[in-house]
């Protein structure tokens, strides 16, 4: 550690209020192709045709002879080029880019036409002969050392750059948390952090290249007016200590949620698909049931990845109901991937694309079994600055962990979380040989407690809203 382990913040606390977004504009770095909710289009289900063999399905035919500005990439490459993206030699397509299904567009409004893809006949899911899936959860933000001796034992490289943090509070004088607080940090590139729902940010230096000492303005998430004299707070703390920050920020009048689910559904999936399905299904009905008199309070959209070379790469439903979602989620199944990475950058990166409301508590609930692809074009450790960028946001990422997890998978799912805030989960079986739901998990984890996954999501995100309430 190139600064050693005591800091200085600044903490300049300013009302300065920031101002409102005009009716209609993103999210600050946030594409337009998911604002335009009038060309909003119903999700096209995976065919049966869609599955990945040896001989292409039909879309992945038509989409080869597809112009290149429609493909969502920039450069062809084969099996056989000496730019091909490593791990590609399996495919001879070229590279995929956010490969997304028809409810992504470009930006470009075409009011002139409205895309309706006929859904295909629902899978019926039973839910009662379902066995619930069994899961345990970590926070190892709580247990940040032994997170690090984790990474110390399967990944030293990444030490360096989650070994040292600064947890930021954000609160209010009665002590309930600022959720959407700004964390300006002064002369670092104009980065700007957002708190979570539990008002907090977790800064880790040398991830976000900033040096000691670290200078932050902290601004309330609201518009408004800005309030004269803001004092300078300097503050002395050990790194992994947690700076409380008090500011007069107004209490939001609704507490909304926005939920994506990032899940993968190629073939490694296949034996877990039906009950991630129906513990999806019972999560929706948890919280319809809960907050269902709160019309529009609860968004939930997904985002649906695969790998190169699969039928697609990634899939989005867009923003609906929990019923609504539950509906169209329901409908994939589990095929293609090949070898065991998958695009999980490429659909995190949509997942962040997606039509966020400003206002709104922000959550990614990640699933999936393996690490993240290495490509030439996208290495798999791209996800540390996807998160970065989650944080920036105010997107909070809660991981799942399915079956068959490899060490390189752990580690990106729990750095993922521990960046943004959010809790690792993985599930749990009768032993290591027995895929019957229990109490014994492959992960490097201890001291948890089991319950079922549905259980385990629901009060994630019920927490998420109980600490603005």
């Amino acid at each position: 550690m190139r600064y050693g382990k005591a800091l200085v913040v600044g903490l300049v606390v300013a009302s300065v209020l920031l101002s409102a977004c005009a009716a209609g504009e993103p999210t600050p770095g946030v594409s337009e192709r998911h604002v335009a909710e009038e060309e909003s289009l119903v999700e096209a289900p995976v065919e049966e045709g869609e599955a990945r063999g040896d001989t292409p399905a039909d879309g992945e035919e038509a989409y080869a002879e597809a112009p290149a500005d429609e493909r969502g990439y920039d450069e062809t490459w084969s099996a056989s080029s000496e730019d091909a993206p490593s791990g590609a030699g399996e495919m001879e397509e070229p590279a995929l880019k956010g490969d997304t299904d028809v409810d992504s567009y470009d930006g470009e409004a075409d009011s002139g036409r409205d895309i309706q893809a006929t859904p295909a006949a629902v899978r019926q899911i039973e839910i009662r002969e379902i066995e619930a899936l069994k899961a345990g959860q970590s926070d190892d933000n709580l247990r940040f050392d032994a997170f690090q001796a984790f990474i110390g034992d399967v990944y030293p490289r990444h030490l360096d750059l989650i070994e040292d943090r600064v947890v930021i509070r954000v609160e209010r004088p009665d002590g309930s948390p600022v959720h959407g607080a700004v964390v300006a940090l002064e002369g670092q590139r104009g980065i700007e952090l957002r708190t979570g729902s539990d008002g907090k940010v977790y800064l880790f230096p040398e991830l976000y290249g900033v040096e000691s000492p670290i200078r932050a303005e902290v601004r309330c998430p609201e518009a408004g007016f800005a309030q004269e004299g803001s004092d300078a707070l300097p503050e002395q703390g050990q790194y992994g200590e947690e700076l409380t920050v008090e500011m007069g920020c107004r209490r939001p009048e609704q507490v909304l949620l926005d939920v994506v689910y990032l899940h993968d559904v190629t073939g490694s999936m296949h034996d877990e698909m039906a009950q991630l399905q129906a513990t999806t299904e019972r999560v929706m009905a948890m919280l319809e049931e809960t907050y269902g008199q709160s019309q529009g309070m609860i968004r939930v959209g997904g985002v649906l990845y695969r790998d190169r070379g699969d039928a697609f790469v990634t899939r989005v439903i867009r923003f609906d109901t929990p019923r609504g979602f539950s509906e169209r989620f329901r409908q994939f199944r589990a095929d293609g991937g090949g070898d065991k990475p998958e695009s999980v950058n490429a659909g995190l990166e949509d997942a962040l694309w997606m039509d966020w409301r400003e206002e709104a508590i922000k959550v990614i609930v990640l699933v999936g079994d393996a690490a993240p692809h290495d490509y030439r074009d996208d290495p798999w450790e791209r996800y540390l600055d996807l998160s970065q960028r989650a944080v920036e946001q105010g997107i909070r990422l809660h991981t799942i962990s399915a079956s068959g997890m490899r060490d390189r998978g752990e580690l990106a799912w729990r750095e993922m979380a521990v960046v943004t805030g959010g809790k690792f989960v993985f599930l749990t079986y009768e032993s290591a040989a027995e895929d019957e739901p229990g109490g014994e998990t492959t992960r490097h984890v201890e001291g948890y407690n089991v319950d079922d996954l549905g259980s385990i999501v629901f009060s994630l995100l019920k927490e998420e809203i109980d600490n603005q309430r």
